[in-house]
């Protein structure tokens, strides 16, 4: 089983052009692509209607300092859906790829963050109900004139037990049957094991990564990523911010969870 080996979807993952989505690509498509950031802007107002167009700026700034989770999520759905074009269709209303041919990684993305962000399950004896977190993302900032704390927003993600509720939530409402299992036992040796019949996320803080060109980019705080391969040397390969990155998991230093992500295939359409 060490040596088993996975198959890179290279549609989703191709480190030339997207190896997976961005939660930075929604908010940069003002400057790059007015015409996609206005059907975005319009995903947004669609759940918040009474957004105005600097809110929905910043809503969308807030969605690249807070979404990987998210996108690590989406991720996984294109990785299942891949070859089931008419089925995402069917889930979402909307075609798998952008008129340019890239994947629809942004709208789904800005959706699923509208639906979900400050979501939490709360377990009330044989059933979940729904509770928003207004002040998920607030914290005290600095004292006002009159000596007092203010609430200052600061975007603070989700953690590996909200991201399984709001995942699991959003594909559900999408006739989509998906299971998130929270602290599997991964390791670079029995990786492709756990990959075979899904995807493997991490989450994990204080460590490093490094791009196509060892160039390392040094994180301090939580961050969630999916992991698409292992290197011969036992480093995972992650897409991270839409590009292709090795990890060791050696050099990291904080908390370190990890999540497995399985698609039900049977009747997994339900529209």
């Amino acid at each position: 089983m060490e040596n088993e080996r996975i198959t890179i979807n290279s549609l989703v993952y191709n480190p030339i052009e997207e190896y997976g989505a961005s939660q930075k690509a929604p908010f940069q498509t003002m400057t790059s692509d007015p015409t996609e950031y206005a059907q975005l802007s319009n995903i947004v107002k669609s759940h918040f209607p009474k957004m105005t167009d600097e809110e929905v700026r910043d809503f969308l700034w807030k969605l690249q300092k807070e979404g990987c989770g998210y996108v690590a999520m989406i991720n996984t759905l294109f990785h299942e859906f891949i070859d089931d074009r008419s089925g995402f269709q069917n889930a979402f209303g909307f075609d798998m790829y952008a008129s340019d041919g890239t994947l629809n990684f942004n709208q789904v993305l800005v959706d699923l963050y509208c639906s979900m962000d400050n979501h939490n399950g709360i377990d009330l004896l044989f059933f979940t109900i729904d509770y928003y977190a207004d002040k998920e993302d607030m914290t005290y900032g600095d004292k006002d004139k009159d000596g007092k704390f203010e609430w200052t927003e600061k975007p603070f993600g989700n953690n590996e037990v909200q991201m399984k509720y709001r995942w699991e939530t959003y594909c559900k409402r999408h006739g989509i049957d998906v299971t998130v299992k929270i602290n599997r036992v991964v390791t670079p040796k029995n990786f492709a094991k756990h990959a075979k019949n899904g995807s493997v996320c991490i989450l994990c803080s204080k460590f490093t990564v490094y791009d196509e060109n060892k160039k390392p980019t040094s994180i301090k705080g939580g961050h969630f990523m999916i992991i698409t391969d292992v290197t011969p040397d036992k480093k995972y390969v992650v897409s991270s911010w839409g590009k292709r990155y090795t990890l060791d998991p050696k050099d990291i230093k904080g908390f370190l969870y990890y999540q497995v992500i399985r698609y039900k295939k049977e009747g997994r359409h339900l529209h």
